[in-house]
């Protein structure tokens, strides 16, 4: 599976960047479990509560959204990389998070729409 260069989601700039992470971002999580320790901390130091709106930027297939989403907050997850979020759904099946695909330099949210937004990209 790739990105369709008409994937208005996507910026133009970063149609290449979206291809080469689709190529195999269905095996990030396999990435993600070997930096488990230091996504937990952030997680840890983020401190979600429960009724958070909480915003993960490339959040690849998910693994601090569903760590975030763990602690009760409400997840929203943008990822250029179409496989990586195909994945990140499947994995995320007992956790209420709102995956989209998306760009980091436009994304689809309003002005103060999150109490926090992290990245451990």
């Amino acid at each position: 599976m790739s990105c369709s260069p008409t994937e208005a989601a996507i910026l133009p700039k970063n149609q290449s960047a979206a291809l080469v992470w689709n190529w195999g971002g269905e095996h990030y999580d396999k990435i993600s479990s070997q930096i488990a320790d230091a996504i937990d901390h952030c997680v840890d130091r983020l401190a979600p509560g429960k009724s958070d709106q909480v915003l993960d930027i490339a959040t690849g297939t998910g693994w601090t959204a569903r760590r975030i989403a763990e602690r009760g907050a409400e997840v929203n997850a943008v990822d250029i990389c179409s496989t990586a979020l195909k994945t990140a759904r499947r994995l995320a099946t007992n956790h209420q998070i709102n995956f989209q695909l998306g760009n980091a330099e436009a994304l689809p949210f309003g002005s103060s729409s999150f109490d926090a937004v992290v990245s451990t990209l």
